[in-house]
């Protein structure tokens, strides 16, 4: 891919299975002067990390009585 070819570039929901951050330099490079990057990524307030986290409970609690582990 050419350098400087978009205005804006967009990452969400996967900059944290990334296991090091040369993906922002790749965006960064892709990227016109003086454009931007855009990152969104769940946190504890977010409503997905909450349903997450409420079905792991549910989950959990319910096959751990047949014996197998929720692992999220």
């Amino acid at each position: 891919m050419k350098n400087c070819i978009f205005d804006l570039c967009f990452i969400g929901w996967v900059l944290h299975h990334f296991p090091s951050l040369d993906v922002i330099e790749e965006l960064a490079r892709v990227l016109r002067d003086n454009s931007k990057i855009a990152i969104a990524e769940p946190n504890e307030y977010h409503v997905s990390y909450r349903i997450g986290r409420t079905a792991e409970k549910c989950f959990s609690a319910l096959l751990s009585k047949i014996k197998l582990k929720v692992r999220c």
